[in-house]
């Protein structure tokens, strides 16, 4: 490979990888600019971590602010 293009691959994985942390922290109901970072620079490790992080309490990730749940 040319020089450049290893820099390239990587900012690719990372980038595929920042945006499977976006999905998982949101369907987490988590803060997906700070998971997409997180898999941006850990790559496969960011995702491994982000598919172990918990779900947060509160809102439930499948009725956003705004909408109300069945029977509500």
């Amino acid at each position: 490979m040319a020089d450049g293009t290893i820099y390239i691959v990587a900012l690719l994985v990372g980038v595929v990888c920042g945006i499977g942390c976006v999905t998982l922290a949101r369907s987490k109901n988590r803060n997906a600019v700070g998971f997409f970072f997180l898999g941006l620079i850990l790559g496969v490790i960011g995702l491994i971590i982000a598919l172990f992080v918990p779900v947060k309490e509160g809102m439930h990730p499948a009725h956003p602010a705004g909408t109300h749940g069945p029977g509500g």
